[in-house]
């Protein structure tokens, strides 16, 4: 039978923990006055990573706290009979059970006496819920590890894909922080290769986009625009003695087809 103990949880989404337990590898708290509601339940399993979902009320809540506990104990009893020797056979059992957890508990329905006025008409007359009074109040963090070893922990979809902010560390050592979309880096964020190169600045779609700085081992900057994970056009290169040089990228008459070089102005 899976145990659960009481703890003393420490916040994890800016509220005051009214309850906290642990037990199966796994540990559940319910805050009050949270970040993004009333209530929020953070479930996580260590090894593998955490959910937060956010509710208005805290029957509601707590009827959640209590669902979660006996769906992950069911779980485990389930596994408990052919994984009891075999760490890596629950392992998996617990990876493939864990992306229909957050899928269930996805959707925190709020009573509908709580928001019945709360509905808002946009520019054309649509009836919208309001952001605070919204049906439903959706929250997901995880930390994803994949099996070559790359590792990420932010936002992520429904579908178990990078979305909102988070950190991807690859398994050659490259790091990224920042904003994700559909799974790919999309907005500003912070690239750090593992040969010590940095870029900084807008990306689309998992390439560099827009504005941004490229700084080189040796600290010398490259300032300017960027298209198709490319430098383009006009910008600056700052010189690790502080020194400025404006210039332009154009065409590589002496290399491939596609190949640019920065030329500086005279």
């Amino acid at each position: 039978m899976c145990m659960w103990f009481k703890v003393k949880g420490q916040s994890l989404d800016g509220g005051r923990v009214i309850c906290a337990e642990e037990g199966y590898g796994a540990a559940i708290s319910l805050e009050e006055d949270s970040t993004f509601a009333p209530y929020s339940i953070t479930f996580g399993i260590y090894g593998f990573g955490f959910h937060t979902a956010e509710y208005r009320t805290y029957e509601t809540a707590m009827a959640k706290y209590e669902s979660m506990k006996q769906d992950f104990q069911n779980l485990m009893e389930k596994l408990e009979p052919t994984c009891k020797d075999d760490i890596e056979a629950e392992t998996d059992g617990i990876r493939e059970w864990f992306p229909s957890f957050v899928e269930k508990y996805s959707d925190c329905v709020i009573p509908d006496d709580v928001v019945e006025n709360d509905v808002v008409e946009d520019e054309e007359g649509e009836i919208e819920p309001d952001e605070v009074g919204s049906s439903t109040v959706f929250k997901c963090i995880y930390a994803i590890k994949s099996p070559d070893g790359s590792t990420y922990n932010g936002e992520v979809t429904r579908k178990m894909e990078p979305d909102g902010h988070g950190i991807c560390t690859w398994s050659n050592g490259d790091k990224y922080e920042g904003a994700w979309k559909d799974g790919y880096s999309h907005g500003f964020g912070l690239m750090i290769y593992a040969n010590g190169e940095k870029y900084e600045g807008e990306w689309k779609s998992g390439e560099k986009e827009g504005q941004g700085t490229f700084t080189l081992v040796d600290g010398e900057k490259f300032e300017g625009s960027w298209i198709n994970d490319h430098p383009v056009g006009r910008g600056r290169v700052i010189k690790t003695d502080g020194l400025i040089r404006p210039g332009e990228w154009k065409k590589d008459e002496d290399g491939d087809e596609g190949d640019k070089v920065f030329v500086f102005d005279d």
